[in-house]
């Protein structure tokens, strides 16, 4: 069993990959002309496609990447330049979004 620190980095790594508080702006923008009743069903199936994504994530990811040939838990040189190249994208993004 998971002790309590455990279960505090998954919560936050979940927090961060779906960022609901981020979302909000979005939803309301895309729901604006719809019925609070087309607004719920909308709601309901996007919490549940999430949902679907992140368990097919946790029951087939590590399978895919094996398959790939990618192997997240080695320090080896690939895994580094796919963590620089994220930043450096990441960095772009943000640059360009802010100017």
């Amino acid at each position: 069993m998971l002790d309590f620190t455990e279960y505090t980095k998954i919560f936050i790594s979940l927090f961060a990959i779906i960022d609901p508080v981020g979302i909000i702006p979005i939803i309301i923008a895309f729901t604006a002309g719809m019925s609070a009743q087309k607004r719920e069903r909308v709601g309901r199936v996007a919490s549940l496609s999430v949902f679907g994504i992140l368990l097919a994530a946790l029951l087939l990811g590590e399978a895919i990447l094996s398959f790939f040939g990618i192997s997240i838990h080695s320090n080896c040189f690939f895994i580094s330049n796919l963590r620089l190249a994220n930043i450096s994208l990441n960095f772009k993004f943000s640059f360009h979004s802010i100017y």
